[in-house]
């Protein structure tokens, strides 16, 4: 087994093998700054919540903060709510592929990068509408039926969407032509 992973190695290619290092790196980085990531995801969806008329909406630490009906509120990104660690299936594949030199080098950083932007514009959609509920509804009903729910769907149908697109730009954007059955 060793034998056969140094000849994947060795068969990688020095370009191939840093790239699937620079994934590897990038998940670590993650799990080692995950509190860093989380904060700059809550400034993110704070700006977010700016575009949407939220004119009192700050970030502290991992925080978004914003007022209904005068009263402070918001929401935690926490390890559970973050879109970092939802990528990592998606730059594991990737850096596997690298190394087995399935997939074009283009084809793999394309993929992982198109994946990344679906992931984290997904999630920040999921926040606004959780921001958004929270305004409509109330804090407590419409924080319950948005982050329970909706948030709930949208992040589903967002990254199984992106899955979907992830799969297609690794293996290729064109449909097969049928072939004809022989009589």
């Amino acid at each position: 087994m060793i034998r056969g992973l140094r000849r994947v190695v060795a068969d990688a290619g020095p370009v191939r093998l840093t790239l699937m290092l620079a994934f590897a790196a990038a998940v670590a980085y993650a799990v080692a700054h995950d509190r860093a990531l989380r904060h700059v995801e809550a400034c993110g969806s704070a700006e977010v919540l700016r575009w949407f008329a939220f004119d009192d909406v700050s970030c502290v630490a991992d925080t978004t903060l914003f007022r209904v009906d005068g009263t402070l509120t918001g929401y935690t990104i926490t390890i559970g709510c973050t879109a970092i660690f939802l990528l990592f299936p998606f730059f594991t594949i990737t850096g596997l592929l690298l190394l087995v030199r399935r997939v074009a080098v283009w084809r793999s950083l394309l993929a992982a990068v198109a994946a990344t932007i679906a992931v984290l514009t997904v999630n920040q959609v999921r926040l606004l509408v959780i921001g958004a509920g929270m305004r409509i509804w109330g804090i407590e009903q419409g924080y319950a039926y948005t982050h329970i729910f909706f948030g709930t769907l949208v992040s589903t149908l967002g990254v199984v969407l992106s899955g979907f697109f992830y799969l297609k730009l690794l293996t290729g954007l064109r449909a097969r032509k049928a072939v004809p059955a022989h009589a």
